[in-house]
C-alpha cells in the first residue's frame, strides 16, 4: 500500500492521519503499508487548534502559504483530507517530490494514485 494521491479540480488531496497532543509539531517518516501521511502536532483537538497546526505545518514543510492548504473533510477525525491548491510553479507532481523527500521514500513506493 501507498499514500493515495489524487487531484481534483486544481488541488492535490492527501489523506492525513493526525496525532494530537504530540511533544513536536513533525511529519512522520514513511512506513511500509503507510495509507496515510502520519502528522503529530502539539496542540490538543480543541477549537480546531489541531487542524490549524496541521495546515501550518504542511504548509510550511511545502514552502506554500497556509491559504492554499484546506481541510477538505475530517474536521473532527483523526483522519483528513486535505487539499493542496496547486499552480504552474507548484504542479502535484513537484510537492509530492517534497513531500517523498521528507518522508524519507522514493515518490513511486510513497504515492499512488492519479499523481503518483
Amino acid at each position: 500500500m501507498a499514500i493515495h494521491a489524487r487531484i481534483k479540480g486544481e488541488a492535490l488531496v492527501l489523506p492525513v492521519k493526525v496525532t494530537p497532543k504530540s511533544a513536536h509539531n513533525q511529519i512522520l517518516p514513511y512506513a511500509t503499508g503507510d495509507e496515510a501521511l502520519h502528522l503529530k502536532v502539539k496542540p490538543l483537538p480543541d477549537a480546531g487548534k489541531a487542524n490549524a497546526a496541521v495546515i501550518a505545518l504542511l504548509a510550511e514543510v511545502l514552502k506554500l502559504p497556509k491559504r492554499r492548504v484546506t481541510l477538505a473533510s475530517g474536521h473532527q477525525s483523526r483522519y483528513k483530507q486535505l487539499a493542496i491548491q496547486t499552480d504552474p510553479q507548484h504542479p502535484p507532481e513537484a510537492l509530492l517530490i517534497q513531500l517523498a523527500d521528507v518522508l524519507g521514500c522514493p515518490v513511486a513506493q510513497c504515492f499512488s494514485g492519479d499523481e503518483a
